[in-house]
């Protein structure tokens, strides 16, 4: 039996103001993409799982926790209230439910195991209690991103630049096997001449095939330097045509490489339908949502490990006491 209000209160108001940080600053990284705004989410997101999981441990009342859970889930519309009136986004109230539901579930799970436990086992309920709040605040999460870029119109160029140069970044392996050159902010005209040259010193040169270009004549290795760079540039020229029929826009070859599939990006989303761009965004939120659960997965620990000792100093300062029970149950032998 709850004991003390006040305290329940405390560990009610905390739990709003953790997930209102958590929320509001994430909106402000994935539309201005600040470092800081990030790093205040991170830390505001593990507190409130943290908390989660005291909350189990400190409240007894089932209807009390989940009045909580309610009421920290559906404050954080306060911060997207332009877009609840006069006409109210479904998608937007989904993530404020999705995230009551799966903390309601992680909360229902722990405290059942909590309460038929003999002896309190903290790590093992705190382990049944974090990957359900986790999904259900990656759900909001990812709502938000897909509401902000595909919805609001609210994307951050310096984001999207950001995320492009990392995924070419992190293509340099592959991009090596075709030019051992490669980087992600050279210039477009010096990555095709790399492929090119790459191809005409590995392979037969199949790509050129179609070309007006007799490349078949010459043996490469053995020309002089002056026409194996006539030969490099001609073999790019043809590339270059090659990916401007297949992109449908224009390459600038003095367009820095990471800069021109930025541009080409953003161009291919602008000209798509808006029911194929929003089928697009679900599929780009999804892969997110799996991508972000499977780092979370690694950093369960921190949860855990946080929770454990904020549990176990707040009984050596008086917070909460352990206190035992007798318990009488009925029994049905055979006679």
């Amino acid at each position: 039996e709850d004991r003390n209000t006040f305290k329940i209160f405390l560990l009610a108001v905390l739990g709003v103001i953790f997930i209102f940080t958590a929320v509001s600053t994430f909106n402000l990284f994935i539309t201005t993409a600040s470092g800081s705004y990030f790093l205040w989410a991170i830390v505001s997101s593990v507190l409130f799982l943290t908390l989660t999981v005291l909350q189990v441990f400190f409240i007894k009342s089932g209807v009390k926790l989940f009045f909580i859970l309610f009421f920290e889930s559906a404050l954080t519309l306060i911060i997207f209230y332009k877009y609840l009136y006069p006409k109210p986004s479904l998608i937007l109230l989904s993530a404020p439910i999705l995230l009551f539901i799966f903390l309601a579930l992680a909360v229902n799970h722990g405290s059942k195991i909590l309460s038929n436990s003999i002896k309190i086992h903290f790590i093992p309920v705190a382990r049944t209690i974090i990957p359900k709040a986790v999904t259900g605040l990656l759900l909001f999460l990812v709502i938000l991103v897909y509401l902000n870029y595909f919805e609001w119109g609210r994307f951050n160029e310096k984001l999207g630049q950001a995320l492009v140069n990392q995924t070419l970044i992190g293509s340099t392996p592959a991009f090596r096997i075709w030019t051992p050159q490669y980087s992600y902010n050279q210039t477009t005209q010096n990555f095709l001449e790399g492929i090119a040259e790459n191809q005409l010193n590995r392979f037969k040169p199949t790509l050129f095939n179609d070309s007006s270009f007799d490349f078949e004549s010459f043996n490469f290795d053995n020309l002089p330097a002056e026409q194996k760079k006539l030969l490099i540039s001609q073999a790019a020229k043809e590339l270059e045509s090659t990916f401007e029929d297949l992109l449908g826009g224009p390459l600038n070859s003095n367009e820095p490489l990471n800069l021109a599939a930025y541009r080409l990006t953003k161009d291919y989303f602008k000209d798509l339908a808006p029911q194929a761009k929003s089928f697009l965004g679900i599929i780009i939120a999804a892969f997110l949502f799996f991508f972000l659960k499977g780092v979370a997965i690694l950093f369960y620990w921190l949860i855990e490990f946080l929770s454990f000792i904020l549990f176990k100093f707040l009984i050596a300062v008086g917070f909460a006491y352990v206190s035992l029970e007798t318990r009488s149950r009925e029994f049905v032998l055979l006679k």
